[in-house]
Formats: structure tokens, C-alpha cells, sequence
């Protein structure tokens, strides 16, 4: 019987076997933004919004999906293999894969800006684009463009 070893790095996992995560080799944004968007839905969420502003895409709900069914912080969801509640017996949340295959990840929520990844050169962007967010909203944002993968 072969025992399963723990991953020590998920990201890294995650790289490796783009077919399995993303379902197909190449990276495909608009497919990452839909996947927040399904993942936030299954978990409960109403109502979800997407922008595609330049390299970067932005989704964000008046309610907190990260937060909802997870035990991790925010940082660790998007670093780690969560299951995703309600999404069916072998679910993953999403987020990972922003930390896979973008290259700068954020989000936001009240006057709280969590860098994931990346966000060097970001600050123009963000001024413009978020004042149009109401800040109480959780924004998950990234760019394309692939690290090292």
C-alpha cells in the first residue's frame, strides 16, 4: 500500500500539474475570474461582480466569500488547497490558482489590502480602479502576465 506524503508546498503542486488545477496547460484569465466567481456562488454569495481593466480583473461581492466556510487566513486560502464547501466531495477553492499562475494577487476589503503576490507598480491601478468599489466590498484582484511556471 503506498501512503500519501503531506505536500509541503502547495503553489508548487499546483504548477506542476496545470492540467489537473486549470483542466487544460495554457492560463487562462477570464477562466480564473470565473472560477472565483463560481467558488464565491457555491459558498452562497448573491450577487458577484467582474471588471477586466487592462492586465488586471477584478471580482468583488458586498459579501465576504473568503471568509465563508474557511478556517485558514486569508492568506493561507490563497496559498493553500482548501476544500470548497458545497462544491461536491473532491472541491477546491480557487484562489490558489491566482497565486499559481498570476502575477501580482490582492484583495481588499474595508481599508484593508492584502498583497498575496506581487503589487510592485500596482498603486496607479488601484487608486483608479478600487474608488469605484464601495469599500466595504471584498475585492479579489490580479493580473495576468505567468510567473515561473
Amino acid at each position: 500500500m503506498t501512503q500519501l506524503e503531506p505536500i509541503s508546498d502547495a503553489v508548487a503542486h499546483v504548477r506542476k500539474r496545470r492540467a489537473i488545477y486549470l483542466g487544460r496547460e495554457d492560463v487562462v484569465f477570464e477562466n480564473l475570474a470565473t472560477n472565483l466567481i463560481n467558488d464565491a456562488l457555491t459558498l452562497g454569495v448573491r450577487h458577484v461582480d467582474v471588471h477586466h481593466w487592462g492586465e488586471w480583473w477584478f471580482v468583488s461581492s458586498e459579501e465576504d466569500w473568503l471568509s465563508c466556510e474557511n478556517q485558514f487566513s486569508i492568506e493561507e486560502t490563497f496559498r493553500r488547497l482548501v476544500p470548497l464547501v458545497g462544491g461536491g466531495r473532491e472541491a477546491l477553492r480557487r484562489e490558489i490558482l491566482l497565486t499559481a499562475f498570476a502575477s501580482a494577487v490582492f484583495t481588499r476589503r474595508d481599508d484593508e489590502i492584502i498583497w498575496i503576490l506581487g503589487g510592485e507598480n500596482a498603486d496607479q491601478v488601484l487608486s483608479e480602479y478600487l474608488t469605484q468599489i464601495p469599500k466595504q466590498h471584498r475585492v479579489v484582484g490580479f493580473s495576468g502576465g505567468s510567473q515561473e511556471t
